[in-house]
């Protein structure tokens, strides 16, 4: 309790109660709209001459009390440079909490601080503003970590307490996106058990959340209308859902800028699909820029495809299923939704010669199946006598028993969509598809879309 100011910077006071102070710990003003600009002079260098100039990739804001604040800072970043370092508003302060639509709507990822956050608002409305900062970043498609004394007990004990494994779980369920230990391994006795033990809990925890909600949450409170790509990238989240999948696989070739590429990968991420995101670019500042976001794991290839047509005939995205399927990062015979980026920019009108706009451009979804044999699920017995065994191809192509064509068959590779559609059509093109080599499943897809394009000219006609 403070007694006397003594000068501009010391002042008396009265310790309310027993505790060991350290060094350099900070001072909180509850209530008060510190008139402090959010980076001293230090703080500007060290952003300027550090951060943009040696190319990092996020900046944390501490106490980022209203929007000028992320402007501010976001115009230091540029003037040196730093155009793509990302800004990560720690919310720490009331005023913090009051104006934090319009810092969520300029910054790139928000932090929930809880530690000072409960010194400056009371103690029992903490719960309540991280839930509604979290939920309010989900439905922007912003990043949220949810950070402090997570697992504080150990900082010296090896195990920590039932109640702060349930506050881990408890994040996740809410929707963070990333949750951060800070004292358990700055100065802790167990760092690496710390994070091995988080790691352990978020993982248990995902299995509780439900995908379909969340999907259909988000989708209920985000704005209308939505841009073309987020329409169909809300989609993936659903399929996956719908199809049982165990991954999702998106390809960013980074030529839209960091930018483009990222809003891209926001639009599916913010859903929250429930399979892992697999993003494959060539572009490293792309992949570390979506370290945080929920479940996506990038990968950085030399050089991809340019064209889909050089991706069919390559095998491309064959061969990185087969390569998440050897990593496990997808269960053998499982569904996986792929969204690729277009390289053709849609229309904005019907007729001959209409425009073309880059930020038009509809991404295509499609579905392919890991290699291998599904597992089955608990409860099937042995085969029957004398049966004979499901053979998977290296597409993961199978027929059933009854010799109709199964949902693997249906939404393969392009080549297997021929040969469906042909085989319920009658066409000829039944006997040419194969899960053979590239040329004959690109000429599969080519009387595919032929079919396709007549029928279309037939149904205008």
């Amino acid at each position: 309790m403070v007694k006397e100011i003594i000068d501009d910077k010391h002042l008396l006071g009265n310790c309310l109660n027993s505790k060991a102070l350290g060094q350099r710990k900070n001072c909180n003003l509850p209530g008060v709209l510190v008139d402090l600009p959010v980076l001293g002079p230090k703080d500007v260098e060290d952003v300027q001459k550090f951060a943009a100039a040696f190319g990092m990739d996020f900046v944390a804001a501490s106490f980022v009390q209203h929007a000028d604040d992320v402007r501010f800072i976001r115009k230091m970043l540029d003037e040196a440079g730093g155009l793509n370092v990302k800004i990560i508003s720690k919310i720490e302060s009331w005023h913090g909490v009051t104006n934090y639509d319009d810092i969520l709507a300029l910054t790139d990822g928000i932090m929930v601080a809880r530690g000072d956050l409960a010194m400056e608002v009371p103690s029992e409305k903490v719960a309540l503003a991280q839930k509604m900062m979290t939920t309010k970043a989900n439905i922007a498609g912003k990043f949220v970590v949810t950070a402090t004394q997570m697992l504080e007990s150990m900082t010296s004990n090896p195990l920590p307490t039932r109640a702060e494994m349930t506050d881990v779980a408890n994040a996740v369920f809410d929707g963070t996106d990333a949750v951060m230990l800070s004292g358990e391994t700055a100065n802790g006795s167990w760092p690496t058990l710390a994070v091995s033990t988080m790691a352990n809990i978020v993982t248990n925890a995902e299995v509780g959340v439900n995908s379909y909600q969340n999907f259909q949450y988000i989708r209920e409170f985000t704005d209308r209308p939505m841009d073309s790509r987020q329409a169909v990238l809300a989609n993936v989240a659903k399929n996956v859902v719908d199809t049982d999948a165990g991954l999702v696989l998106l390809m960013a070739s980074g030529r839209h800028g960091l930018e483009g590429s990222l809003e891209y990968v926001r639009y599916i991420v913010k859903y929250r699909p429930r399979a892992p995101v697999l993003l494959i670019t060539q572009d490293p500042a792309l992949a570390r820029a979506c370290a945080p976001w929920y479940g996506v794991i990038p990968k950085v290839y030399k050089q991809l495809p340019e064209t889909h047509k050089d991706m069919e005939l390559e095998l491309f995205l064959e061969d990185v299923v087969l390569a998440a399927v050897k990593e496990g990062l997808c269960p053998a015979g499982k569904q996986v939704v792929c969204a690729l980026q277009t390289h053709q920019p849609a229309l904005q009108g019907v007729g001959v010669g209409a425009a073309a706009t880059p930020e038009a451009e509809v991404p295509m979804l499609r579905f392919k199946v890991a290699p291998g044999a599904a597992a089955k699920p608990p409860g099937h017995g042995m085969p029957r006598s004398g049966s004979k065994p499901k053979i998977a191809g290296s597409m993961g192509t199978q027929h059933g028993s009854t010799g109709k064509l199964t949902a693997q068959k249906k939404v393969g590779s392009m080549g297997q969509l021929a040969q469906a559609f042909s085989a319920a059509s009658g066409g000829p093109a039944a006997a040419a598809a194969g899960g053979g080599g590239g040329v004959a499943r690109h000429k599969d897809s080519e009387a595919y879309w032929q079919k396709t394009l007549s029928l279309r000219k037939t149904s205008i006609a």
